[in-house]
């Protein structure tokens, strides 16, 4: 019984001793925040103007869509881009030849992408082994990669390590799913 006795007085000693020795007032956590903004301020070397940015805020480059490809893949400045936790059906493909749903899914990114000006955002891997700029695409200040999905052009496709917004792109695939959206509607990807 003395052992209860003994552990149960711990946490009352820890607790008596942080009310002694840490005093709140110290930490002005307005000031911090404001040190911390002053320090993330970044150059835009474009156009030479300071923006502030939070640190946990992702970089994002502004580039033009030259050519798209297919649903989740395009050409800018002669790099190719594929989106990241995203997978349109075929349409290109030299063995699966087109899929169903295929064709819309590729005509629906080239409507929303081709010759328009996109922010991109990289995550952990930059590249895949086919040299493809793995990126999210944000287009006016909405993710495109959670677009085809929500919308039924795309289902998640997961390849570590990059999955940064893994959570919110398969709620959005469920509720798709779930509602038979685009090519939910075909028996080959329920």
């Amino acid at each position: 019984m003395k052992w209860i006795y003994k552990i149960s007085v711990i946490p009352v000693i820890i607790i008596v001793i942080g009310i002694l020795f840490i005093n709140t007032d110290t930490y002005n956590y307005q000031d911090i925040l404001n040190k911390t903004l002053n320090k993330a301020e970044i150059k835009d070397k474009s156009n030479n103007r300071m923006e502030k940015r939070l640190p946990f805020q992702r970089e994002r480059l502004e580039i033009n869509v030259d050519y798209v490809i297919d649903g989740d893949t395009f050409i800018s400045k002669n790099k190719k881009y594929r989106l990241i936790l995203v997978d349109t059906p075929e349409t290109k493909h030299p063995q699966l030849g087109v899929q169903p749903y295929g064709v819309e899914a590729s005509n629906y990114t080239k409507n929303k992408l081709e010759n328009k000006k996109v922010e991109i955002e990289y995550d952990i891997q930059k590249t895949d082994r086919y040299g493809r700029q793995l990126v999210y695409v944000w287009l006016e200040d909405k993710m495109y990669n959670a677009e085809l999905i929500e919308k039924g052009y795309a289902r998640v496709l997961t390849v570590a390590p990059n999955t940064r917004y893994l959570d919110k792109l398969k709620m959005l695939e469920i509720q798709a799913k779930k509602e038979n959206k685009g090519l939910w509607n075909y028996e080959e990807y329920k």
